[in-house]
């Protein structure tokens, strides 16, 4: 049936303790046949999601955290944003001349509501000279796969930064698609691990789970030593 389901409170939420942490919902809902999940990155590819859902003709599911939507990137909002291509996501950041072939190694593939957050990541790596490119998943679910593993065989390393529990999560389907079409890509895969989240404002959440800009930063580095 053609519903639209607005998750809020997707990912870590300030004051609100163990039982209302949204961690679970794409672990739990990927698994649900013809079932949409959308991750908006801002305001602006919220209102396109909603739209592309009205149109959908099935389930959709658009998950968004309990914060403040950062400033909107010219990739996902306002007159050059990128439409919504079912399965596919868009690029935040790619190397000067088109990315996976630009001499740019490293990609960090992420979920909407830790744009912020990947968007330090990356800045603080090019200080360390790690050039890295940023791709907005936009779709948790469907994935087009032929377009995901290409992009995936363009890099020596792919992190998959997810605001949701490792178990099920889209970083775990990722490595075995990778595995399954031979991409030959190192795999760091960054999200929460098994546990349920205790009290905290979002942004401590976000530090204590190593999904803050500079503990992703540290990830990275730390994998490629």
């Amino acid at each position: 049936l053609p519903v639209i389901f607005t998750l809020d409170r997707s990912g870590f939420v300030s004051d609100d303790g163990e039982t209302h942490q949204g961690l679970f919902d794409m672990s739990l809902f990927r698994a649900a046949p013809n079932m949409n999940i959308l991750a908006p990155a801002g305001a602006g590819e919220l209102f396109a999601m909603l739209e592309w859902a009205l149109s959908a003709g099935g389930p959709v599911m658009i998950r968004y955290p309990k914060a403040a939507c950062p400033p909107e990137d010219p990739a996902f909002a306002g007159p050059l944003a990128a439409p919504l291509e079912k399965g596919r996501g868009v690029f935040v950041r790619r190397g000067a001349t088109g990315g996976a072939d630009s001499g740019v190694k490293i990609c960090i593939a992420f979920t909407g509501s830790l744009y912020p957050q990947v968007l330090d990541a990356a800045d603080r790596l090019e200080d360390a000279g790690l050039s890295t490119d940023l791709y907005n998943l936009r779709f948790i679910k469907p994935v087009d796969e032929d377009y995901l593993a290409d992009l995936m065989k363009g890099y020596e390393l792919m992190v998959f930064a997810e605001e949701g529990i490792r178990c099920g999560g889209f970083g775990e389907y990722a490595a075995g698609l990778a595995l399954r079409r031979n991409c030959g890509v190192r795999f760091l895969s960054l999200a929460v691990e098994d546990n349920f989240i205790s009290l905290g404002k979002r942004e401590e959440l976000l530090r204590d789970n190593g999904l803050d800009g500079p503990g992703i930063a540290r990830a990275v580095t730390a994998y490629l030593k």
